[in-house]
């Protein structure tokens, strides 16, 4: 396959080569690339800006969860799973794991200002 041999000679995974040729292909772009397409654009036309969303994401109640983790085998990448099948516009596990859950570490509010259960909505 065409991208075995790419992945070879430009020392890149095939996986990777996939992606850009997926992303290629998503732009309309060919070989040979149009002329007076330089770097600057075509990276913009690879990674076009993400549009934010308007949609609102429900946050987990975090005092829950915090108990919840206390558990044997309890992690939150199975947090996540749980509240993802209830909650279908949810935020995503990276900034489940990475920005939501430590920034409630951080937080000093006493608990009683926390509902119950992590998928209230």
């Amino acid at each position: 396959m065409i991208q075995g041999r790419l992945s070879g000679r430009l020392g890149a995974s095939p996986t990777t080569i996939g992606e850009y040729v997926r992303r290629a292909k998503a732009a309309g772009l060919g070989y040979p690339l149009p002329d007076g397409l330089d770097d600057s654009a075509l990276e913009l036309r690879l990674f076009p800006p993400v549009v934010p969303s308007d949609v609102v994401r429900t946050e987990p109640n975090w005092v829950w969860a915090h108990r919840e983790m206390r558990k044997k085998s309890v992690t939150l990448e199975l947090l996540w799973q749980e509240y993802k099948a209830i909650v279908w516009r949810s935020i995503t596990v990276e900034r489940l794991t990475c920005v939501s859950y430590p920034t409630f570490l951080s937080f000093d509010a006493p608990l009683s200002l926390f509902s119950c259960r992590i998928f209230s909505i």
